[in-house]
């Protein structure tokens, strides 16, 4: 199985909102936004506070920076969103387990947008076999 997008344009989207001047947008369709208030609670749990800010930061570059091919889970379509083809990865950083899920806005190929960024609910595993246990301490 395949990602639907590439994760060089992912990145580059990432890169781009950060930027803040680029052309891409970084959007979240649920709000308040479940993934931010989701990385806040898992470092909470670790003992440690963070602000939105910091938490939106930590998602950027973690995608940016930590997130490789060999993370890919599998594609998927998003049935409350018009079937829009999305991609899920895993990824372990700071000893917590992430389940990571994005699209790329149709219309305008320069919006990435975040369904899912928490600890993962149940044990999964990527396409090269690495398994990652759920975190469900982190929910």
């Amino acid at each position: 199985m395949e990602a639907n997008y590439s994760l060089g344009k992912v990145k580059k989207l990432v890169e781009a909102q950060l930027d803040s001047y680029g052309e891409g947008n970084f959007v979240c369709p649920i709000f308040p936004n479940k993934s931010i208030n989701s990385v806040v609670k898992a470092f909470r749990i670790l003992g440690k506070n963070i602000s939105l800010q910091k938490a939106m930061e930590y998602i950027l570059y973690t995608i940016l920076n930590e997130l490789e091919e060999n993370n890919f889970k599998e594609s998927t379509e998003m049935i409350l969103h018009n079937m829009i083809p999305a991609d899920v990865y895993l990824l372990s950083k700071d000893n917590i387990n992430w389940y990571i899920k994005f699209s790329i806005q149709k219309n305008s190929n320069k919006e990435l947008l975040l369904f899912s960024f928490h600890p993962t609910d149940r044990d999964g595993q990527t396409t090269n076999g690495t398994i990652y246990k759920s975190q469900e301490d982190y929910l």
